[in-house]
């Protein structure tokens, strides 16, 4: 991805950051991850004392525009424990889910986490600060008995996500984005029919010795970014509602900070801007929603800025 040099790094990320966390995320590690450590060190302490069950089969089949991208999906119901989740939004959570079709549960070990310490600036593009969401919490942490696992978990009234990294492979839980069906799916990403293509599509030309001589020691060596979010129009329409915007992306972004707390590093996210009037980026490839955000995006509040939506060659 391009990283333009201004006084605050402009990266252009797409909608598809959770396929490429996965990717990351689910090679086999050597040793053990921070994330891991941490969720390994409170279970020692007996912490997760009750599981929850947020989920069950559901009686419906698969939609028939799921099963054209995916096999084995398992359909999903929320049951009521997702809203004693969502109401209690207690530190540490033990969850259960179904897999094999039902026949088999699979556990997780998670502790709560914030991904925007002290506040979170949502706004919108016709001038309005939103209310921040409450009934939202997010959680980190790995398959128990598996220490090498890893797993990202979010829950809101708007939209809960998952991803989960163990010995079974790459496991992803999500909202069926299909008209009529509420329910949400789990499936193994080795199940896709069409594997993953990624094309960025922008200038990787790393920066000269001299270009890295002008950036002070300081920024060099931070250890903790903070993130401004953007959203484009196309996003906005899809998901029907500012706070269903917010939701999504604030599950997004818990899934890439996972990744990054795991090798200790730290990010963090400071503000999601959210197109809902008609956006200034015409595309139509990614090197030009790139070039565009660049020329428009040209001060923001955080250290890096992403623009993520639903076109482009490389996911926006």
């Amino acid at each position: 991805m391009k990283i333009q040099r201004q006084n605050k790094n402009l990266i252009l990320s797409g909608l598809l950051m959770m396929v490429l966390f996965s990717n990351a995320v689910f090679g086999q590690r050597t040793e053990m991850g921070r994330v891991a450590i941490n969720a390994t060190d409170l279970a020692s302490r007996n912490v997760f004392t009750k599981t929850m069950e947020p989920f069950k089969i559901s009686e419906r089949k698969v939609s028939k525009q799921i099963t054209n991208d995916v096999t084995n999906a398992i359909v999903l119901e929320k049951t009521e424990q997702v809203n004693t989740v969502i109401s209690e939004q207690p530190d540490y959570l033990k969850v259960a889910l179904p897999v094999e079709n039902g026949s088999g549960k699979l556990t997780l070990i998670l502790y709560k986490v914030a991904i925007s310490p002290g506040s979170l600036n949502v706004i919108t593009s016709d001038g309005k600060t939103q209310t921040a969401l409450t009934r939202i919490v997010n959680y980190r942490g790995i398959i128990e008995g598996e220490p090498y696992s890893l797993a990202a978990f979010t829950f809101s009234d708007n939209e809960i996500m998952a991803l989960i990294s163990g010995s079974m492979g790459n496991l992803v839980l999500g909202k069926q984005e299909v008209k009529d069906h509420p329910e949400y799916i789990i499936y193994n990403d080795s199940d896709l029919k069409s594997p993953f293509q990624f094309n960025c599509a922008a200038d990787m030309n790393a920066p000269t010795e001299e270009q890295n001589k002008e950036i002070p020691e300081s920024i060099q060596t931070v250890k903790c970014v903070n993130w401004y979010y953007e959203t484009d129009y196309d996003l906005f329409v899809s998901k029907g509602t500012v706070a269903d915007v917010n939701s999504y992306i604030q599950g997004i972004f818990n899934q890439v900070s996972t990744l990054y707390a795991n090798d200790g590093i730290s990010i963090t996210l400071g503000t999601i801007y959210i197109w809902n009037t008609t956006d200034p980026y015409i595309g139509p490839t990614t090197s030009d929603y790139l070039n565009q955000f660049g020329v428009y995006r040209t001060s923001f509040t955080g250290d890096m800025a992403n623009l993520i939506g639903t076109k482009g060659s490389g996911g926006i």
